[in-house]
């Protein structure tokens, strides 16, 4: 009886450990989320307009057939003309590096829309993936008095903007990581 009295507790271990992962091993049933504890639409809780799933309001194609939460490409400028600093975004949406240019798009409107409470204007030009595209971008956007440049983003699309943006007194922040290209005016973030 002694014997079984000094087994007893490696025995009602292995049994614990035993019980353990069998109950681990069961099934779990789970709960979708209460649709009730969230707005139905995220952004209105912000006060933004609500954009459907997908690039634009759903639509994808040129960016002068896009619609940017639920205003036309073209819109877009006017409705920077209320905001108090106007950033305009160089990157290519058409051409070889529209992918690139997208997602870096996305990734700005993110950004901006995450310091929603200051009042800011992302207005995007296409630079066609090339530098005479970047350049026919960098004239618009300063036309249009935008307050900063970011992109674009090779270094031969950001020597030809240089220029452009360095006569009307914009700062340009660009992706290349090309260094030669930085200076006078000119910032790299790569």
């Amino acid at each position: 009886m002694i014997k079984y009295k000094s087994d007893f507790p490696s025995l009602y271990l292995v049994g614990l450990l035993l019980l353990m992962f069998l109950t681990s091993c069961g099934v779990t049933k789970t709960f979708p989320q209460d649709n009730k504890r969230y707005p139905e639409r995220y952004g209105e809780k912000q006060g933004y307009e609500y954009q459907e799933p997908g690039r634009y309001g759903g639509q994808r194609g040129h960016p002068q057939d896009m619609e940017l939460r639920g205003h036309s490409f073209d819109d877009a400028k006017n409705i920077a003309i209320s905001a108090e600093y106007k950033i305009g975004i160089l990157v290519p949406l058409s051409g070889g590096a529209q992918k690139i240019g997208q997602s870096l798009l996305d990734a700005a409107q993110m950004a901006v829309m995450d310091n929603s409470q200051q009042k800011i204007a992302l207005v995007p030009y296409d630079t066609k993936s090339t530098p005479q595209g970047a350049s026919e971008a960098a004239g618009k956007a300063v036309t249009d008095g935008v307050d900063i440049i970011i992109g674009p983003l090779f270094s031969n699309s950001v020597r030809q903007i240089a220029p452009i943006a360095r006569e009307a007194n914009i700062p340009v922040i660009a992706f290349s990581n090309n260094k030669s290209v930085a200076g006078d005016g000119v910032y790299i973030l790569g």
